[in-house]
């Protein structure tokens, strides 16, 4: 299940191969805050029906309305998968109040080395832009191959970005040319996820944010494609989760 637009837009649910829509009959208050909780778009938000933006899409799912012991959506009835009386400008569009919240922070960071105690893989998701590694705030792998850093997430996510923090005090060109990958695999420790943007350069002590566009995966890895040190002061990812229940068959 997803909203268009991440955290917003219409409500679309993948079955049989193909995304299709949620009508907006009795989507209630409670309901919709469900769904934007889940989604790890905030606690709240507001719906209302339009026309469906994907033409010839099917309605998939109608009458969805969950109860107040409901915690997970997949616990929320509805009518069966297909069977619908919604018509097609009848489909559910929700907007959620949304808390940016960077994922990264609740991961578990790995890396290819470590260069010494202060250069610790967590030290990249301490929720500090602090751009001094002296400052023990970065991390920092030894001269390897290709050096790598990864964020396991623990769950499946459509990332919508990530922002990276560059070292300020050293070597800020070091930074040049690192992938930013993102999927589930763990083939080659996730370096051959699905690449979402190269950072061609980011400046002594800044940040740079790359779009992902809701790629989804669990692990988020930055990558360099050469032997260097590779030295990360702050990787926050940003993104909403994505919601798998079970469906008729």
């Amino acid at each position: 299940m997803r909203l268009a637009e991440g955290c917003s837009g219409q409500l679309e649910v993948y079955y049989k191969g193909t995304w299709g829509n949620v009508c907006f009959n009795q989507i209630d208050t409670y309901t919709t805050s469900l769904i934007c909780q889940q989604l790890n778009c905030g606690t709240s938000g507001t719906v209302s029906s339009t026309g469906s933006r994907l033409k010839g899409a099917p309605n998939w799912l109608d009458n969805f309305k969950c109860r107040p012991h409901d915690s997970t959506l997949w616990q929320c009835p509805s009518a069966y998968w297909g069977e619908k009386k919604c018509d097609e400008d009848e489909v559910a569009t929700i907007t959620c109040k949304r808390m940016k919240e960077n994922l990264a922070l609740k991961g578990t960071a790995t890396q290819s080395s470590q260069y010494n105690a202060a250069g610790a893989a967590g030290k990249a998701i301490d929720g500090k832009r602090n751009a001094k590694f002296s400052d023990h705030s970065c991390t920092h792998t030894e001269r390897d191959s290709k050096p790598w850093w990864k964020v396991d997430l623990h769950n499946v996510y459509a990332v919508t970005s990530v922002t990276i923090t560059n070292r300020g005090d050293c070597c800020a060109q070091r930074i040049n040319g690192a992938e930013i990958r993102i999927g589930n695999s763990l083939d080659d420790n996730g370096n051959q996820n699905p690449l979402c943007a190269v950072i061609t350069s980011i400046p002594a002590g800044n940040s740079r944010t790359f779009q992902c566009n809701g790629m989804t995966g669990r692990y988020v890895n930055v990558v360099l494609p050469r032997p260097d040190f590779l030295t990360l002061c702050e990787v926050e990812v940003n993104g909403y989760l994505m919601i798998f229940f079970p469906s008729e068959s």
